[in-house]
């Protein structure tokens, strides 16, 4: 019973010793993460680049409803 409860202390300061390995790693690549988007905007503002618009607005309820006709119409005719 003895060797058991050493053998499961030892397996659990293993787990603790892993998940501080993994946050300091997480913590590491954000590091890395926070520098290369630094860079990145660095660059784009150097060059300058202008900003992508954004997408267009979806279609109206309107111009959707013409297009399903559109397609029922045409299945109807095949």
């Amino acid at each position: 019973m003895l060797a058991l409860k050493y053998i499961l202390m030892l397996a659990g300061l293993a787990l603790f010793g892993s998940a501080a390995a993994l946050m300091a790693y997480d913590v590491y690549l954000a590091a890395q993460l926070h520098v290369l988007l630094r860079q990145q905007v660095r660059r784009t503002a150097s060059v300058g680049v202008a900003r992508i618009p954004p997408c267009a607005p979806a279609a109206s309820a309107e111009s959707a409803k013409s297009a399903e006709g559109a397609g029922a119409s045409s299945r109807r005719a095949a």
